[in-house]
């Protein structure tokens, strides 16, 4: 599901996703869902800064520590499974951030999902953003006390968007200069550049 949302005039693309489970769903399903999910990022109006979030059932010891998972480091992940390795592939190809491994959190208040024995928890939700998006977000982290019918906790992230024009401006980066030389200047021997 996909809706673009214009906050005092910060457009972003809101997609809410859940993935096939690493048991239940079959490569050519996890496959679909992923190219949907691309397409989707893919197909945004201009200027709309992309944000998902959801169930997408990948388990990877990156989002466990504050690790500032940005899609284009390789972190050791011993506890990886399928789905960990495709959201990590799909947040290099869609230059997305995990937002939840920005903030330092406690382990516990990081997992998002519990068994019904109460011993066995796991991240499997997860919110991503483009690199624009990281500098307005203050925080991201789950929220226990909300009780809505689900083993699954909230997932919260407080967005401080820029409230007028001029404060989403930022100045440009000055290009250096370039300095023609004379071609003649490399036949003298003290010529240093």
């Amino acid at each position: 599901m996909a809706m673009n949302a214009i906050v005092y005039g910060f457009k972003i693309r809101l997609v809410n996703v859940y993935s096939p489970t690493n048991t239940d769903g079959s490569t050519l399903q996890k496959d679909a869902f992923y190219r949907k999910v691309k397409k989707i990022c893919i197909s945004k109006e201009k200027h709309h800064k992309i944000l998902v979030g959801g169930d997408f059932n990948a388990i990877t010891d990156v989002v466990l520590s504050k690790s500032c998972y940005n899609g284009y480091q390789i972190i050791e992940d011993e506890n990886c499974n399928d789905n960990g390795s495709r959201i990590k592939t799909f947040c290099r190809s869609q230059k997305l951030h995990m937002l939840q491994t920005y903030f330092e959190q406690k382990l516990e208040e990081r997992y998002t999902w519990f068994s019904n024995d109460g011993i066995t928890k796991r991240v499997l939700d997860y919110i991503l953003a483009e690199e624009f998006v990281l500098q307005y977000v203050m925080n991201c982290k789950t929220e226990g006390t909300q009780d809505f019918g689900s083993d699954h906790r909230l997932v919260v992230m407080i967005l401080n968007t820029p409230m007028c024009k001029k404060a989403r401006w930022k100045p440009r980066k000055e290009r250096r200069k370039c300095i023609k030389k004379e071609l003649s200047c490399l036949d003298n021997p003290n010529t240093c550049k």
